[in-house]
């Protein structure tokens, strides 16, 4: 339309005139913008996280489910990965445990899981095989805590 009317080209792209929208040069509101913050994934993307080593899943877990105080752990990340809260599900009851982290690093869950220990007493907890978790045993011992692996599954015990 732009060009039919002005018979040229728009003088910039999409990405740039939202830019500027969003950097307030344009007195416009962002809410109405059709993608707003949103933005691409690119295909073929390849995860360079790393490998997980021995993958199990949960439900081989050797503990017993029907035993009350076994959780599991996992890590949700809110939109645009601003946010992240670490949970504690009892297997049982369903009882959750959620401790807001400040960062998404393996220091801060252990510090997260530290205060979560200190406030409640548990048998043990199972968590997800996922990536974020993979320096978790570095990151315990400097705590004194003790940690038995169980198929990727840790069962914590205090010292």
């Amino acid at each position: 339309m732009y060009e039919i009317e002005f018979g040229e080209k728009f003088p910039m792209c999409f990405k740039t005139l939202y830019k500027y929208i969003y950097l307030g040069l344009f007195n416009m509101d962002k809410k109405y913008l059709y993608f707003k913050w949103k933005k691409r994934k690119t295909k073929n993307s390849t995860d360079n996280r790393g490998k997980l080593s021995n993958y199990r899943t949960i439900e081989e877990a050797k503990h017993d489910r029907y035993e009350f105080g076994w959780f599991q752990m996992d890590c949700i990340v809110g939109a645009d990965h601003k946010s992240a809260v670490l949970t504690f599900t009892e297997e049982l009851t369903k009882f959750t445990i959620a401790e807001k982290l400040r960062e998404q690093t393996a220091e801060e869950v252990v510090k997260a899981i530290k205060n979560i220990f200190v406030r409640f007493l548990e048998l043990g907890f199972a968590h997800f095989n996922k990536k974020q978790h993979i320096l978790f045993e570095k990151y315990l011992k400097p705590f004194g805590l003790n940690q038995l692996l169980q198929y990727e599954n840790f069962r914590v015990e205090l010292d």
